[in-house]
């Protein structure tokens, strides 16, 4: 064989080990797109499926608090007001919370105790600032009750208190001062799913201040 054919017998076994190589990497290149597809897809799938779990998934009362009705919001007011007056120092705070949800919840308003105690805690705000501001009012013409409601909202009022359940209110505010000795025992019985310490009702609702800040640290 002379010297030029083993020349060519060369370049010919070289550009079969190039072309071979090209594919070979052709192929792994190929593999490695086909995983990360696979992986994207199932990743997707994982999303899209994780998705339809939580749309389909029924949010329970606890996770979703439906708006308070004028009906709903008088009734948790006199439930509250009758414990009160009727347990007086024989039980503890959450003893008395638990009555008054379960006494609720026999009357069609099936809330727990923490969305109970957020209402109360919420009309006794609003309460408070409508009373305060027809104490300060000059004139009649001033009061919450003759504004309008765009008004009201200026002044950062509530907007529509109900008249009866502000009235509701009101009376167990007098109650409580016909009998300011009745502020119960620290609470031996803790609610497990909220914290060990909780504001009392008649103690909280002479002192605006503590319940705001108590209620904000729960």
């Amino acid at each position: 064989m002379t010297k030029s054919e083993e020349l060519d017998k060369l370049f010919g076994e070289m550009g079969l080990i190039y072309f071979n190589l090209i594919n070979m990497a052709e192929v792994q290149m190929e593999v490695i797109v086909n995983k990360k597809k696979r992986r994207k897809e199932q990743r997707e799938s994982k999303n899209n499926n994780q998705l339809r779990v939580s749309s389909s998934t029924p949010r329970t009362r606890s996770q979703v608090s439906p708006e308070w009705t004028t009906k709903e919001a008088l009734i948790l007011v006199n439930e509250i007001a009758a414990v009160e007056k009727d347990c007086l120092k024989a039980l503890s705070t959450y003893q008395k919370w638990k009555i008054i949800v379960d006494n609720c919840v026999v009357l069609d308003v099936a809330r727990n105790l923490n969305q109970c105690r957020t209402k109360w805690n919420s009309l006794v705000n609003e309460y408070n600032l409508i009373k305060n501001w027809d104490k300060e009012s000059e004139s009649r013409s001033d009061f919450y009750w003759s504004l309008e409601s765009e008004r009201r909202r200026e002044f950062g009022l509530p907007e529509n208190f109900n008249d009866e359940l502000f009235r509701a209110i009101d009376d167990y505010m007098w109650c409580h001062k016909e009998h300011p000795d009745t502020d119960p025992d620290p609470d031996p019985d803790p609610d497990p799913d909220t914290d060990s310490e909780k504001p009392d009702l008649l103690h909280a609702i002479t002192n605006p201040g503590m319940l705001h800040l108590q209620f904000s640290m729960q």
